[in-house]
């Protein structure tokens, strides 16, 4: 979840990539992922009016500045913004961890990463699922998700060891399979 903390509109010109990279252990449940969010500030220029570029935070007009919040039943290991290391509080809300991060200011035209690894477990007997809850946002983030399974095999995925999916992510995006050893 992103919240514009910048008192503006710039939040329409947020583009969101989220990559998330799993692996589940059949046998034990064990599981390690890894996510990343880029924040991408596409204003087209910050000759716009205020009310949509500027900020009350006194960063550049045209400067997206927000907080995140990264919802998970995991723990995080490790986290960073652009390559600098994070130490994250864990909060909880609705069952599940809340990783608040510090403020994010991207600026016109540029980029920000944030990376967490996680590490947790899952209860496989009624199978492995993961379920992406899209924020309403003017731009959809686009999702590119892969949980491969190590010491087995997802039943849905054929032969296969490896559930994922690639594209907009409007609507809730689930992977999901029985699990076999």
């Amino acid at each position: 979840v992103q919240q514009n903390t910048g008192n503006s509109k710039i939040d329409a010109y947020l583009q969101r990539d989220v990559t998330y990279r799993a692996t589940v252990d059949a046998r034990t449940g064990a599981l390690e992922a890894r996510v990343e969010v880029v924040l991408r500030n596409e204003v087209p220029s910050t000759d716009l009016p205020r009310v949509v570029v500027g900020n009350g935070r006194g960063l550049p007009n045209g400067t997206s500045a927000s907080t995140v919040t990264v919802f998970t039943p995991h723990q995080v290991t490790a986290a960073s913004i652009d390559g600098r290391p994070l130490v994250l509080a864990r909060s909880e809300e609705a069952g599940l961890g809340a990783w608040d991060l510090p403020l994010v200011a991207v600026p016109p035209g540029g980029a920000a990463t944030i990376v967490l690894e996680l590490a947790g477990g899952v209860d496989l007997a009624r199978g492995y699922r993961f379920r992406y809850l899209p924020q309403p946002v003017a731009n959809p983030d686009r999702l590119d998700a892969t949980v491969e399974v190590r010491g087995g095999r997802f039943t849905s995925a054929g032969p296969g060891r490896r559930l994922s999916f690639d594209g907009s992510a409007e609507e809730p995006r689930e992977l999901s399979s029985q699990v076999r050893r």
